[in-house]
């Protein structure tokens, strides 16, 4: 009884997520992958979420959505499972942002955190194995992108192109696989149209 009492408790622990208010989604203490659907423009927060994905990725975006704003609040962080980004957008514009961006902000550690980490041969955020990572931008937070190998840390995964990437803010950190870019593309890929014009890279 104990034993599954105990088994409960941690399920409970795991489904704290989904919380709507307007079109924001809060998510906080997930444990178990996001998937964003949908036809207009998401918004999300990550509140001390962590996840670590047994098949998939941590978070993917479906391509019907016309963009995700990615809101940083705590410390979060997300890992794709083996061939697998942790946030897999599929050409959606995402937006990773803290809860503090706006004029003037400059993020330091008190602002909001993500890891993203992607499995072997994926992007930390951008693409899974032989995908393309493209219309990323970072606005804020102190962002740790990065691949298990081959993957760009932000852009594509292995023989994937990173491009239209645009750092604006925050404080990054993109470590990219085997003979992959930090930012741009994976393993025999290409990096194009790469921006960074504020921040801390």
């Amino acid at each position: 009884m104990k034993r599954n009492f105990a088994l409960l408790l941690i399920l409970a622990l795991c489904m704290l997520a989904g919380t709507a208010q307007a079109d924001t989604t809060t998510y906080t203490g997930v444990c178990y992958p996001i998937v964003i659907t949908g036809t207009g423009d998401e918004t999300i927060i990550l509140d001390g979420v962590t996840i670590t994905a047994t098949s998939g990725p941590a978070l993917s975006i479906k391509d019907t959505v016309q963009s995700v704003t990615i809101i940083l609040k705590g410390e979060s962080a997300l890992t794709g499972y083996s061939h697998y980004a942790a946030i897999e957008n599929n050409g959606v514009p995402l937006t990773i942002q803290c809860e503090k961006t706006g004029a003037g902000h400059t993020c330091d550690d008190g602002c909001g955190s993500l890891t993203a980490t992607g499995g072997f041969s994926a992007a930390g955020i951008g693409g899974s194995q032989f995908g393309d990572g493209s219309n990323i931008t970072i606005s804020g937070g102190n962002v740790t992108a990065q691949s298990e190998d081959l993957g760009a840390g932000i852009g594509g995964g292995n023989n994937g192109d990173g491009t239209d990437i645009a750092i604006t803010g925050g404080n990054v950190t993109a470590i990219g696989g085997w003979n992959a870019a930090g930012i741009g593309g994976g393993d025999d890929g290409a990096g194009t149209d790469i921006a960074i014009t504020g921040g801390n890279v």
